[in-house]
């Protein structure tokens, strides 16, 4: 409470963008469900609340929430991932992918 959680992903392809995506849900949903573009074994464990685009640098993507210092926060539950956006070559499509789920309950250790 009152600080800022950070969190990093690597592995990105080279000129991917990605996507920090914050929720309140994890709907556990295939991305193929949203976009035939998808990876196959991609997910969506976090819901679109507050996405922010990032660039990654070296193939690494960093994102970060400011979580405020609020008693009526305490116990909220969020879940947060980062999506990438891979563009695809002269004749490949572009690719949808997913890191892992984080499932975040502020104020408890």
């Amino acid at each position: 409470m009152g600080a800022t959680f950070e969190s990093v992903a690597s592995g990105f392809a080279p000129g991917a963008l990605a996507a920090s995506v914050f929720g309140l849900l994890s709907p556990n949903t295939p991305l193929s469900a949203w976009t035939p573009l998808a990876g196959p074994g991609c997910f969506q464990f976090a819901s679109p609340e507050a996405i922010a685009l990032v660039v990654p640098q070296a193939a690494i993507a960093t994102g970060s929430m400011r979580i405020p210092n609020t008693a009526s926060h305490a116990g909220l539950v969020l879940f947060h991932q980062f999506l990438q956006l891979e563009p695809g070559g002269s004749l490949q499509p572009t690719l949808v992918s997913s890191s892992n789920g984080l499932r975040l309950s502020l104020g408890t250790f």
